[in-house]
């Protein structure tokens, strides 16, 4: 478009149904919550029915919001997990309904909670066979926390978190 949008700068718009998406990418860097921003030019005419797609590894969630108010303002997608690494949030045109435009412009997230993986269980600065001890004690268990073998911030202790034992 030729329109203003995020920061003054233009974006891509689509047909609601349209087979088109958008997709950011960004990197976590670890294991974590993270709230999840949407920025768009707001219209009358605009897609009540803007679906976006969050890959947090686990899965694809979707989320949507009403692209008819709000103008130029982060709207929350909501708070999702994220797994370490490289992530995505797309916009499907082909899953959005109504109106007569969808509007890529601008995708912000913000880190919530969540800590760098530490293999360093009992916390005594070394990572050594006593944590490991931990860890195997702690195989299996979720809702789990660091001092019972978790070491990425999922709340399960698993095979991630010996990864990251063995790592550091």
């Amino acid at each position: 478009s030729s329109l203003a949008g995020y920061n003054g700068t233009t974006f891509r718009f689509a047909g609601p149904g349209a087979a088109s998406t958008a997709q950011w990418q960004f990197t976590a860097p670890f294991a974590g919550q993270a709230e999840v921003f949407v920025q768009y030019l707001a219209s009358p005419s605009r897609s009540p029915n803007a679906v976006y797609e969050i890959d947090t590894s686990s899965g694809v969630e979707t989320a949507s919001v009403s692209q008819t108010t709000n103008s130029l303002t982060w709207v929350s997608l909501g708070t999702f997990f994220f797994e370490q690494g490289v992530r995505t949030i797309a916009l499907n045109a082909g899953l959005s309904s109504g109106g007569n435009a969808v509007n890529a412009d601008a995708v912000r997230i913000v880190l919530t909670a969540g800590t760098a993986p530490n293999g360093d269980f009992d916390g005594d600065g070394h990572v050594d066979g006593s944590d490991f001890l931990t860890w195997q004690r702690g195989l299996g268990a979720t809702g789990a926390t660091p001092e019972q073998g978790d070491a990425n911030g999922d709340g399960n202790v698993d095979a991630a978190d010996l990864d990251v034992w063995k790592e550091q």
